[in-house]
Protein backbone atom coordinates (compact mmCIF):
# COMPACT_ATOMS: atom_id res chain seq x y z
CA UNK A 1 0.00 0.00 0.00
CA UNK A 2 1.50 3.34 -1.03
CA UNK A 3 1.44 6.35 1.24
CA UNK A 4 -0.46 9.40 -0.07
CA UNK A 5 1.11 12.80 0.18
CA UNK A 6 -0.46 15.76 1.94
CA UNK A 7 -1.01 17.29 -1.51
CA UNK A 8 -2.81 14.28 -2.97
CA UNK A 9 -5.50 16.48 -4.51
CA UNK A 10 -2.74 18.03 -6.64
CA UNK A 11 -1.46 14.76 -8.07
CA UNK A 12 -3.60 14.90 -11.20
CA UNK A 13 -2.66 16.38 -14.57
CA UNK A 14 -4.78 19.54 -14.18
CA UNK A 15 -3.49 20.72 -10.81
CA UNK A 16 -0.29 22.24 -9.52
CA UNK A 17 1.17 23.39 -6.22
CA UNK A 18 4.30 25.54 -6.00
CA UNK A 19 6.23 26.71 -2.98
CA UNK A 20 7.80 30.17 -3.22
CA UNK A 21 10.49 31.09 -0.69
CA UNK A 22 10.93 34.87 -0.54
CA UNK A 23 14.46 36.22 -0.41
CA UNK A 24 15.44 37.35 3.09
CA UNK A 25 15.02 41.07 2.50
CA UNK A 26 14.88 44.01 4.89
CA UNK A 27 11.31 43.31 5.98
CA UNK A 28 12.07 39.72 7.02
CA UNK A 29 15.31 40.73 8.76
CA UNK A 30 13.45 43.50 10.62
CA UNK A 31 10.80 41.00 11.73
CA UNK A 32 13.51 38.65 13.04
CA UNK A 33 15.30 41.48 14.84
CA UNK A 34 12.02 42.63 16.39
CA UNK A 35 11.29 39.11 17.66
CA UNK A 36 14.75 38.84 19.21
CA UNK A 37 14.26 42.22 20.92
CA UNK A 38 10.89 41.02 22.26
CA UNK A 39 12.54 37.87 23.66
CA UNK A 40 15.29 39.92 25.35
CA UNK A 41 12.72 42.36 26.79
CA UNK A 42 10.65 39.43 28.07
CA UNK A 43 13.66 37.98 29.92
CA UNK A 44 14.54 41.43 31.29
CA UNK A 45 11.05 41.92 32.71
CA UNK A 46 11.25 38.53 34.44
CA UNK A 47 14.69 39.35 35.87
CA UNK A 48 13.54 42.73 37.23
CA UNK A 49 10.41 41.13 38.67
CA UNK A 50 12.48 38.36 40.29
CA UNK A 51 14.92 40.85 41.85
CA UNK A 52 12.10 43.07 43.14
CA UNK A 53 10.22 40.13 44.70
CA UNK A 54 13.43 38.42 45.88
CA UNK A 55 12.31 35.23 44.13
CA UNK A 56 14.97 34.98 41.46
CA UNK A 57 15.44 31.17 41.45
CA UNK A 58 11.73 30.14 41.22
CA UNK A 59 10.96 32.85 38.68
CA UNK A 60 13.98 31.86 36.55
CA UNK A 61 12.56 28.36 36.11
CA UNK A 62 9.18 29.81 35.15
CA UNK A 63 10.87 32.34 32.88
CA UNK A 64 12.78 29.65 30.95
CA UNK A 65 9.62 27.60 30.37
CA UNK A 66 7.50 30.57 29.28
CA UNK A 67 10.31 31.93 27.07
CA UNK A 68 10.49 28.59 25.24
CA UNK A 69 6.71 28.65 24.75
CA UNK A 70 6.89 32.24 23.49
CA UNK A 71 9.63 31.37 21.00
CA UNK A 72 7.77 28.26 19.81
CA UNK A 73 4.60 30.20 19.02
CA UNK A 74 6.15 33.36 17.55
CA UNK A 75 9.41 32.54 15.75
CA UNK A 76 7.51 30.82 12.91
CA UNK A 77 6.30 34.25 11.75
CA UNK A 78 9.89 35.09 10.76
CA UNK A 79 10.10 32.09 8.40
CA UNK A 80 7.52 32.51 5.68
CA UNK A 81 6.89 30.83 2.37
CA UNK A 82 4.17 31.40 -0.18
CA UNK A 83 2.18 28.66 -1.80
CA UNK A 84 0.62 28.94 -5.25
CA UNK A 85 -2.04 26.38 -6.15
CA UNK A 86 -4.14 25.74 -9.22
CA UNK A 87 -6.81 23.10 -8.73
CA UNK A 88 -9.98 22.59 -10.74
CA UNK A 89 -9.55 26.00 -12.36
CA UNK A 90 -9.07 27.89 -9.08
CA UNK A 91 -5.93 29.93 -8.49
CA UNK A 92 -5.00 30.28 -4.84
CA UNK A 93 -2.24 31.86 -2.82
CA UNK A 94 -1.46 31.14 0.81
CA UNK A 95 1.29 31.98 3.27
CA UNK A 96 2.87 29.27 5.40
CA UNK A 97 4.53 30.37 8.63
CA UNK A 98 7.44 28.22 9.78
CA UNK A 99 6.09 25.22 7.88
CA UNK A 100 3.36 24.85 10.49
CA UNK A 101 0.44 27.20 9.99
CA UNK A 102 -1.15 28.00 6.62
CA UNK A 103 -3.22 31.10 5.96
CA UNK A 104 -5.09 31.60 2.66
CA UNK A 105 -4.39 35.02 1.15
CA UNK A 106 -6.14 35.15 -2.23
CA UNK A 107 -8.29 32.93 -4.42
CA UNK A 108 -10.13 33.33 -7.74
CA UNK A 109 -11.03 31.39 -10.85
CA UNK A 110 -8.24 31.43 -13.44
CA UNK A 111 -10.88 32.09 -16.09
CA UNK A 112 -11.73 35.40 -14.35
CA UNK A 113 -8.23 36.84 -14.80
CA UNK A 114 -8.13 39.61 -17.42
CA UNK A 115 -4.39 39.42 -18.20
CA UNK A 116 -1.71 36.81 -17.50
CA UNK A 117 1.68 37.97 -18.80
CA UNK A 118 5.43 37.92 -18.10
CA UNK A 119 6.55 40.46 -15.50
CA UNK A 120 9.55 41.77 -17.42
CA UNK A 121 10.26 44.55 -19.89
CA UNK A 122 7.09 46.01 -21.38
CA UNK A 123 4.92 43.67 -19.29
CA UNK A 124 6.49 44.98 -16.09
CA UNK A 125 5.85 48.57 -17.18
CA UNK A 126 2.19 47.76 -17.93
CA UNK A 127 1.76 45.99 -14.60
CA UNK A 128 3.39 48.78 -12.60
CA UNK A 129 1.25 51.38 -14.38
CA UNK A 130 -1.98 49.46 -13.71
CA UNK A 131 -4.23 51.29 -11.23
CA UNK A 132 -4.87 48.41 -8.84
CA UNK A 133 -6.68 48.77 -5.53
CA UNK A 134 -4.60 45.90 -4.18
CA UNK A 135 -1.15 44.65 -5.23
CA UNK A 136 -0.11 41.17 -4.10
CA UNK A 137 3.49 40.05 -4.68
CA UNK A 138 4.45 36.39 -4.19
CA UNK A 139 7.99 36.01 -5.53
CA UNK A 140 11.39 34.95 -4.26
CA UNK A 141 13.12 37.63 -6.33
CA UNK A 142 11.23 40.53 -7.92
CA UNK A 143 13.71 40.68 -10.83
CA UNK A 144 13.47 36.98 -11.76
CA UNK A 145 12.68 36.06 -15.36
CA UNK A 146 10.20 33.46 -14.04
CA UNK A 147 7.79 36.07 -12.67
CA UNK A 148 4.39 36.65 -14.24
CA UNK A 149 1.61 39.04 -13.38
CA UNK A 150 -2.15 38.71 -13.55
CA UNK A 151 -4.97 41.23 -13.37
CA UNK A 152 -8.17 40.35 -11.52
CA UNK A 153 -11.12 42.75 -11.90
CA UNK A 154 -14.31 41.37 -10.35
CA UNK A 155 -17.53 43.27 -10.94
CA UNK A 156 -18.10 45.54 -7.97
CA UNK A 157 -14.88 44.39 -6.29
CA UNK A 158 -11.42 45.77 -5.87
CA UNK A 159 -8.98 45.54 -8.77
CA UNK A 160 -6.10 43.25 -7.89
CA UNK A 161 -2.66 42.96 -9.46
CA UNK A 162 -0.92 39.65 -8.72
CA UNK A 163 2.81 39.23 -9.26
CA UNK A 164 3.95 35.65 -8.78
CA UNK A 165 6.72 33.21 -9.57
CA UNK A 166 5.97 30.48 -12.09
CA UNK A 167 7.35 27.28 -13.52
CA UNK A 168 6.54 25.30 -16.67
CA UNK A 169 3.59 23.33 -15.26
CA UNK A 170 2.09 26.47 -13.69
CA UNK A 171 2.24 28.25 -17.05
CA UNK A 172 0.60 25.29 -18.79
CA UNK A 173 -2.25 25.29 -16.26
CA UNK A 174 -2.78 29.05 -16.55
CA UNK A 175 -2.90 28.75 -20.34
CA UNK A 176 -5.18 25.70 -20.16
CA UNK A 177 -7.75 27.41 -17.92
CA UNK A 178 -7.58 30.89 -19.55
CA UNK A 179 -5.93 30.91 -22.96
CA UNK A 180 -7.64 34.22 -23.92
CA UNK A 181 -5.83 36.19 -21.21
CA UNK A 182 -2.53 34.33 -21.40
CA UNK A 183 0.48 36.01 -23.04
CA UNK A 184 3.67 34.01 -23.52
CA UNK A 185 7.19 35.38 -23.57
Amino acid sequence: MSKKSAYSKFEDERSVVKSILPKADGKIWMRRLLMILIYVAYVSVWLVLGIMLRLVAPLMALMVVTECILIFFTWRYTKIEYELTIHEGMLGFAVIYGGLSRKPLFSCRVHDLKVIAPYEGKGREEADAYAADRRLVYVSDIDSIHNYYAVYEPEGGEKTLLVFETEEKTLKMLKYYNSEAFRAR
